[in-house]
């Protein structure tokens, strides 16, 4: 299998468009989340899905633009980043552009992030995915962890949930929980359409999923009228480019001809996992 090199070309100071456009809500400045003034919005969104703004989707907004603000900054950041990438999955596969936001949720849009129950990468695939989707796992390679070879599988994924169900509440509800248990809540609920007629009958944890997945696309779509300014990490801004790499090659070898740290190269590159790669 061939192996590829993530590597930063040109580092210098980025800034996010329209960032300095701020409309701010009377609301949001009194720091009240007005339900109308949200499911307005959203609407305008035109979401693929059956969206519902309840307490916990402005729970989980007023935690976005309060009290979580800089890490909702730094999330933001991090979108301005890999959005590019998922977004050009979704249409390779015809899937709706907003599932992009599903990472958000799922990891915080963060490569290395490994979940207790061994769910890894910025799309957390667990390891049973891992065979389906065609990934390579082992003691030198996460592709779990690579943006690019990750993110295809999740997108088959998402297709394939999408051909079992038809409904997109429902396929982000099989996804944090597994279609086994989206299968018996539909049964419980004597034939549930969609997430929230079979929500009662999901873990805990899927019942705030598509909330926060709501949650999460407001945020992304909205950030400036909440006076949120993404803040972009240093091996994120720069230009990047992918580079074959057909034998063994150590993250030290690149350095010394790159320049580019080893640090950076592996915070790029998180799926070889030894600061290595292993080649064809």
């Amino acid at each position: 299998m061939k192996q590829y090199l993530l590597i930063l070309l040109i580092f210098f100071g980025a800034s996010v468009r329209g960032i300095n456009k701020r409309i701010v809500l009377s609301e949001i400045e009194r720091g009240v989340i007005s339900k109308e003034v949200i499911d307005n919005k959203i609407c305008r969104m035109e979401l693929e899905l059956d969206y519902r703004v309840d307490d916990r989707v402005l729970s989980r907004i007023k935690r976005y633009v309060t009290f979580g603000k800089k890490d909702t900054e730094l999330l933001l950041g991090r979108s301005h980043y890999y959005f590019p990438i998922f977004e050009h999955y979704l249409r390779v596969y015809g899937l709706p552009e907003e599932l992009k936001y599903l990472p958000m949720v799922e990891s915080g849009l963060q490569p290395a992030v490994k979940s207790i129950v061994g769910a890894t990468g910025l799309w957390q695939i667990m390891d049973f995915n891992v065979d389906n989707y065609g990934l390579l796992v082992n003691d030198q390679v996460d592709e779990r962890q690579d943006v690019y070879k990750s993110t295809e599988a999740a997108v088959k994924l998402l297709k394939d949930l999408y051909n079992q169900y038809g409904e997109w509440t429902l396929v982000l509800a099989a996804y944090n929980a597994g279609p086994g248990r989206v299968n018996k809540a539909i049964k419980l609920s004597e034939g549930g359409a969609n997430f929230w007629e079979i929500e009662t009958f999901l873990p805990k944890e899927t019942r705030m999923y598509v909330p926060s997945f709501i949650a999460a696309s407001y945020i992304a779509n909205y950030y400036p009228q909440h006076q949120i300014q993404p803040r972009i990490k240093p091996h994120l801004e720069g230009e990047t480019r992918i580079l074959l790499v057909d034998q063994p090659l150590s993250f030290k070898d690149i350095n010394l001809v790159s320049g580019v740290s080893v640090s950076w190269l592996q915070r790029l590159n998180p799926g070889y996992l030894n600061g290595f790669i292993p080649g064809i």
